[in-house]
């Protein structure tokens, strides 16, 4: 894409965005990015039209729906229902927190916080005294 296909891309979707109400940066730019990821007409899009229309919700909460509904369509690869979960994850849910899926799977090293004692404690008499400031009067 060409710098001005860019800055055109970006001015349409900053115009779209506050169309839909949104007025912080962090709001436009989430908008930005489900327009490189799924075109900058995605919200003509039925999945995302009705979500955008619910002006009851606030820009961030449409947002967050909006992507939500978006990974949903990027994990079933593109289409309107979700993907259903490998078989591989069948009965995932059920196990106790800390068992392991896989016998051989091997135990995560045991984590070590850094050294915190400093590397450098500074003797007080080796510290400079700071110098004075200058005080500048106006004249009258």
């Amino acid at each position: 894409m060409s710098p001005a296909a860019l800055d055109d891309h970006i001015d349409k979707g900053i115009r779209r965005g506050k169309a839909y109400g949104m007025v912080m940066d962090s709001d436009y730019l989430r908008y930005l990015n489900l327009t490189v990821t799924f075109g900058g007409d995605f919200d003509q899009e039925p999945w995302a039209s009705e979500i955008l229309e619910r002006r009851e919700w606030s820009a961030p909460t449409r947002l967050d729906e909006l992507y939500q509904r978006a990974y949903e369509r990027l994990d079933a690869g593109g289409t309107e229902e979700p993907a259903e979960e490998p078989e591989e994850f069948d009965g995932l849910a059920d196990e106790e927190p800390g068992e392991s899926v896989d016998a051989d799977t091997p135990e995560p090293a045991e984590f070590e916080p850094p050294n915190p004692e400093p590397e450098w404690d500074p003797d007080p008499d080796d510290i400079p005294e700071p110098e004075p400031i200058e005080v500048w009067e106006e004249a009258d």
